[in-house]
């Protein structure tokens, strides 16, 4: 039999779920708000991270808009301290900052400079770019962030109560060569039943709490498996996957997912895998004591279906209707009822690229009517068909895309699993858009022993999706002769519309001599041809088991090349 938890511990995570539970926190509201244009004022970009050099002077200009067709707008411009809980980013007010807040999160606040004009009132849909100057002391080395805050007023047409809205902006600063130290662990793993509301249904929660250990800002995400534990054996009944969160240096927080499948109360098995800026991180489990939905008995294990083909495409007909064929086998004995949807692809909701935003290029609200209440018998492979409806005009794109969503339920009601699809409509009418682009420079961490991860961002700003194939390599500076050949992690192997990727891989110090050569990654569409190369100039020395990240100016002036970075230490 699995070992249970006392009661102390049981007391300890019970209120670290009570915590998680109440999660509406400032970072969650920031992600909505933004979206949804909160109170008819959109304010881009929701957020800001840069790597910038000491003593540098950065021009960040934000673009205001009041979405209202109808109505007159106040809008104020401000700052405030960033810092992250576990709920997510915060912002507080300078007067509020405590001596702990200073000490752990090293703050750009004071490098801020508002433009003099800091209140507009906005008429029905102006738009408005307002300037933030950050002024980078010489001295400053390291990790640094801040908040640019956006308040909205609505102006009443009569006398009565307005809701004011504050959106806030995270900014994040690498200041320095861009050789940072990178860790992270996780603290724990949690399960919990969190009970219907007004706007939400009853749900369970995995809950990973991560630590960020090094001093630069990472990103973590992964996934979770929880297991029922009967006489000693296991079964997976809730699989989840964790969206990526950024999380600053010191930070601890607490990244969750929900499932609408609903547990009862008993000791359970919660496993994660989950990885920091794309390299896996060690696996970590638990057993938990879950106090689930008292009207939930027992449950099923968890279903996993078969959908296909992967992906649907389809031609685009201006203005045609069609149904869109897909298969569903259900891999388990018993019957299920199935229910299918089609949204915008996660990664394409919210962002925004030169072809417009993600939702433009989304083929969802052609497939408005889902499909609801199909009978699936145990074993029994089924044929769909989703409805669409071309618009007749406005499709400017060469593809649009689409996930659909297939959510299984036993005859009762009770949720058992759910599958993703994605869906893709080729334009023949419109000449292909491949647009590769670099987000970052090449990011290079201390890890261990002679050991140096780098990384880089890269996106797809065109509207096909491309099949990217990444290389990495040592060469001497001139680029004619490679020196190595660096093994890169996994990548995706499809890359969608305005989706971005981080691969990333080590360098061993030892396999170089000493002396000055060009890092390079390159990120080819391997479908297509595209390529994006980003490169780096680095220096090692072998005998002090360092290597030195060189600053090369712009415009070819004398520049002191930064420390190295030492093992044990960045």
């Amino acid at each position: 039999m699995s070992k249970r938890t006392s009661p102390t511990d049981e007391r300890r995570w019970n209120i670290l779920m009570t915590m998680i539970a109440r999660i509406i926190g400032t970072f969650c509201v920031l992600a909505t708000a933004c979206s949804l244009h909160a109170q008819g004022v959109f304010a881009k970009p929701v957020s800001v991270e840069m790597t910038v050099k000491p003593g540098e002077v950065i021009d960040l200009p934000f673009v205001l808009r009041n979405n209202q067709p109808d109505a007159t707008n106040s809008v104020k411009l401000g700052s405030v301290y960033l810092i992250q809980s576990l709920n997510g980013f915060e912002g507080v007010d300078a007067d509020k900052v405590t001596p702990e807040i200073v000490r752990n999160f090293p703050s750009c606040y004071s490098w801020l400079r508002l433009p003099s004009e800091r209140e507009l009132t906005m008429a029905p849909l102006v738009e408005r770019t307002v300037h933030i100057r950050i002024s980078v002391p010489a001295s400053a080395h390291g990790f640094y962030c801040g908040m640019a805050t956006v308040t909205s007023q609505r102006v009443p047409a009569a006398p009565g109560m307005a809701i004011i809205v504050r959106l806030l902006i995270p900014i994040v600063l690498n200041v320095g060569s861009g050789v940072t130290l990178k860790g992270g662990k996780v603290i724990d793993a949690v399960a919990t039943y969190v009970a219907q509301t007004k706007n939400e249904p009853a749900r369970t929660r995995l809950a990973c709490v991560v630590k960020n250990t090094g001093n630069a800002l990472s990103r973590y995400g992964g996934k979770a498996n929880l297991f029922q534990i009967i006489g000693g054996r296991r079964r997976r009944i809730i699989a989840a996957s964790f969206d990526d969160r950024g999380i600053v240096p010191n930070a601890t927080v607490a990244i969750s997912a929900n499932s609408q499948k609903l547990i009862p109360s008993g000791t359970y098995r919660i496993e994660t895998q989950m990885t920091m800026d794309g390299q896996k991180m060690p696996p970590f489990g638990r057993d938990v004591v879950v106090e689930g939905d008292p009207k939930v008995t027992a449950v099923a294990a968890d279903l996993e279906m078969m959908l296909s083909p992967d992906p649907v495409e389809f031609d685009v007909v201006p203005g045609a209707f069609r149904g869109l064929s897909f298969q569903v086998q259900n891999s388990g004995v018993d019957p299920i009822v199935v229910d299918a949807t089609v949204a915008t692809p996660k990664v394409m909701q919210g962002v925004s690229g030169p072809l417009g935003t993600g939702e433009s290029l989304s083929l969802a609200p052609w497939c408005a009517e889902p499909i609801t209440g199909v009978l699936i018998r145990g074993g029994e492979t089924k044929s769909l068909r989703m409805p669409a409806a071309m618009p007749s005009e406005g499709l400017r794109n060469s593809a649009y895309y689409g996930e659909l969503n297939v959510v299984a339920k036993t005859q009762d009601g009770a949720f058992v699993g759910s599958s993703k699809l994605l869906m893709i409509a080729r334009n023949k009418r419109v000449p292909p858009t491949v647009s590769l682009a670099s987000q970052s420079e090449i990011q290079v961490s201390s890890v261990s022993a002679n050991i140096y991860s780098f990384m880089a961002k890269f996106v797809n700003n065109g509207s096909e999706d491309v099949a990217p194939e990444v290389e990495a390599r040592i060469t001497d500076p001139s680029r004619i002769r490679t020196i190595l050949r660096l093994p890169v992690g996994e990548t995706l192997k499809r890359l969608l519309p305005l989706e971005s990727i981080r691969p990333s891989g080590n360098i061993d110090v030892r396999l170089l001599k000493d002396g000055v050569y060009l890092l390079e990654m390159t990120v080819k569409a391997g479908n297509i041809g595209e390529s994006k190369t980003v490169g780096l100039k680095v220096a090692t020395a072998n005998k002090a088991k360092t290597l030195t990240v060189i600053v090369i100016p712009k415009e070819g002036a004398q520049r002191a090349t930064p420390p190295a970075v030492k093992k044990g230490g960045g």
